[in-house]
């Protein structure tokens, strides 16, 4: 009698097996490299503000021609100490600049940013580094 209920409802019902679904995959990043930015701050705070936008025309965001930055896609070391510290960590690919007064660095994942459309001189790009 259940078999015949099943195959009179299938066109209605469907398949009334509970079936696994997979989650969804995650888009990959399209680089395993960072931008390193460098410049100098009057603190935390203040780095993390232009980070993030949070300023109206001081931003990084703005700095990079209008590029959407999201709070994911940036990082920031503040202080000579942990520079020091991060510094061993960062393997640059190719050419890079020397940060010697920066007090900030600021680390910006690799999903298409213009890195040379840079306009304001708050902040030096130093170049592509991976992190080990």
């Amino acid at each position: 009698m259940r078999n015949i209920l099943k195959l009179l409802l299938y066109p209605f019902l469907g398949n009334s097996r509970s079936t696994t679904k997979t989650a969804p995959s995650l888009t990959p990043v399209q680089s395993d490299k960072l931008n390193v930015f460098s410049g100098t701050f009057p603190s935390e705070i203040d780095a993390t503000d232009y980070a993030l936008g949070l300023i109206k025309g001081a931003s990084l965001s703005d700095d990079l021609g209008g590029a959407l930055i999201e709070p994911n896609d940036v990082e920031i070391i503040y202080g000579i100490d942990r520079i020091s510290a991060a510094r061993p960590m960062l393997h640059f690919v190719g050419p890079r600049q020397i940060a010697s007064e920066a007090n900030t660095y600021f680390l910006l994942s690799d999903r298409g940013y213009a890195t040379d459309k840079l306009v304001d001189d708050r902040v030096s790009f130093l170049g592509q580094c991976t992190v080990n």
